[in-house]
């Protein structure tokens, strides 16, 4: 909901329009699917789409609307069958975290740019492409435990003690 003041005749009078809070829009050459994290119903996103995005089942007021979250899945030559759970899902894409974040696609491989932003009372969502030749992968070590991680093209391995921040 966007509240301004009236112009002209109506000065005076409050001007309420209903958006939707949150707006996808697909700079991508193919289909995907889109779902609310964890819900089994799922509609599709076409490609130069712009669609408004509505969760199917309710977040309760105590939750933290931060959390809200939405999974995408790849639509193999425009299919009309939606996966079931499982590793076709994208991991959780958070939509009131302002950003850019990049996510990993399987079945084909590919790679998307994810990009959140508030404009006025709305979460704009822009999924574009990503060159597969720079993945954008981090690593983040929140545990006591130190971390040991290699480039599969590299044997020298390379370690990280513990750490809350990202390695990068």
């Amino acid at each position: 909901m966007h509240v301004e003041k009236g112009a002209a005749k109506l000065l005076g009078h409050a001007v309420v329009t209903l958006v939707p809070r949150f707006i996808l829009i697909s700079r991508l050459p193919f289909s995907l699917w889109i779902r609310q994290s964890s819900v089994g119903a799922a509609e599709a996103l076409d490609p130069g789409m712009v669609q408004p995005f509505h969760f199917m089942v309710p977040i309760s007021d105590n939750h933290d609307r931060r959390h809200r979250a939405f999974q995408v899945s790849s639509r193999v030559d425009d299919d009309d069958v939606v996966p079931s759970t499982g590793p076709a899902w994208s991991c959780d894409i958070h939509l009131g975290v302002i950003g850019t974040s990049y996510v990993k696609l399987r079945n084909p491989f590919r790679i998307i740019r994810v990009h959140v932003d508030l404009l006025g009372p709305s979460f704009v969502v822009t999924i574009s492409e990503q060159a597969e030749r720079w993945p954008p992968y981090r690593i983040d070590n929140v545990t006591s435990m130190r971390v040991r991680y290699r480039q599969s093209s590299i044997n020298e391995s390379t370690s990280q003690s513990s750490s809350a921040h990202a390695i990068r």
